[in-house]
């Protein structure tokens, strides 16, 4: 009797080893299933419920704690792509300040994340635009006041700056004409006034030259 009784314990512990095996390796291929479709959360669910069955199993605590932090940097990433979207978005209507506020904030919170270094240079260059745009408006206003001296000063230093960029060509050509045109006007008003006709209307032609109508 005793032999019968082991023999039908161990039976009927093969059984439930085999029924826990069969458990465990359905769920864990239900989870895999949804986990292929995109359902994290689905499967972790479906894990989770199939250690509450069996909290002793090393396959689904394994594949817990995978999902667990698949999960969690599927979130990370969906939260770096919607900072980068905001901080595009401030980019592309020029608000460089919402823009450095906001990137800045994301590289506090996603520290060593390596998405943003090309928004750090797209802020960067922004930046650089808008100073080269309001260093363009002054030498212009300066030319147009007639302030030859400072606007000659703003040239020099945005050539130092940006190099020989078209539009500051363009302005340090106009500085050149309206340069010429004033000294070849006062020097004809010099020789006017030494009775010198001849030089002055020489001088009057080249200030004309400078500035043509």
């Amino acid at each position: 009797l005793e032999a019968i009784a082991r023999d039908t314990e161990l039976e009927i512990k093969e059984q439930v080893d085999l029924d826990r095996s069969r458990y465990v390796n359905d769920q864990l291929v239900r989870a895999a299933k949804l986990e292929r479709a995109g359902q994290v959360e689905a499967a972790l669910a479906v894990i989770g419920d199939a250690l509450e069955r069996y909290p002793d199993s090393a396959e689904l605590a394994a594949c817990k704690k995978r999902l667990q932090d698949q999960l969690r940097q599927d979130q990370r990433s969906k939260e770096i792509a919607w900072r980068t979207r905001l901080i595009k978005q401030a980019l592309a209507a020029n608000d460089l300040a919402k823009a450095s506020e906001l990137l800045s904030a994301a590289q506090r919170e996603f520290q060593g994340e390596t998405d943003f270094g090309a928004l750090v240079n797209e802020l960067e260059a922004a930046r650089n635009r808008t100073d080269f745009d309001k260093l363009l408006l002054e030498i212009q206003d300066s030319i147009i006041a007639g302030d030859l001296k400072k606007a000659g000063s703003l040239i020099r230093a945005g050539q130092e700056t940006y190099g020989d960029q078209p539009r500051l060509a363009r302005l340090r050509e106009l500085f050149e004409r309206e340069t010429c045109y004033w000294e070849s006007l006062a020097a004809a008003k010099r020789d006017f006034a030494q009775r010198q006709f001849d030089g002055a209307a020489d001088r009057l032609h080249r200030a004309l030259e400078c500035r043509p109508a």
